[in-house]
């Protein structure tokens, strides 16, 4: 229960994060299906609103794979660090 943020926090950062560095990218071509269709101002938005689920979606996947290790580790070392790296060794 301790580590149940982690996908939400996960979640939220990357859908802040992954409209703004993937702003250019149009990976399955929208611009241009879209073109005609609707304004450019319109598909500039679809896009910033597209990336920004996407980074919603990998980043509650990426933080529900991170909680699962984290937990089996607990479970089988006793800590989420490891028991090495709790008495200071590396």
């Amino acid at each position: 229960m301790k580590l149940l943020w982690l996908p939400f926090a996960c979640a939220a950062m990357l859908a802040a994060t992954l409209p703004l560095a993937c702003r250019t990218l149009d990976p399955f071509h929208f611009r241009a299906k879209l073109s005609g269709i609707i304004s450019d101002d319109a598909i500039s938005r679809f896009l910033t609103a597209w990336w920004v689920h996407m980074g919603a979606y990998i980043g509650l996947f990426t933080g529900v794979i991170s909680d699962i290790v984290l937990t089996r580790r607990k479970q089988r070392h006793g800590s989420i660090l490891g028991q090495s790296q709790e008495r200071g060794q590396a």
